[in-house]
């Protein structure tokens, strides 16, 4: 297997690993802001109701960081096909 085969190679497994850990992380949005959205029109009148808005609105943030973590991730995993010009120049010749 040549050095251009393996790079085409890593780059589409780890393209495939993104999209779906990316797919997956997205399919418990909904969830994720369903529960925000039960707590927050709740009375605040119990502690365990503040916590648990208080942990939903952190579970989207990091919900959300990390879904654009991945794609930005999946963007460079993409770009980085065999051929586009700045994978072809930090390879140098992989001929």
């Amino acid at each position: 297997m040549s050095r251009k085969n393996a790079v085409l190679l890593a780059s589409r497994t780890l393209a495939a690993l993104l999209m779906v850990r990316a797919l997956t992380d997205i399919s418990y949005l909904p969830t994720r802001l369903y529960s925000f959205l039960h707590y927050l029109n709740r009375e605040p009148s119990l502690e365990y109701t503040e916590y648990m808005r208080h942990l939903d609105f952190i579970d989207l943030g990091f919900a959300y960081y990390q879904n654009c973590r991945l794609f930005a991730f999946l963007d460079a995993s993409v770009q980085s096909r065999p051929g586009y010009p700045g994978v072809t120049s930090s390879l140098g010749s992989a001929g």
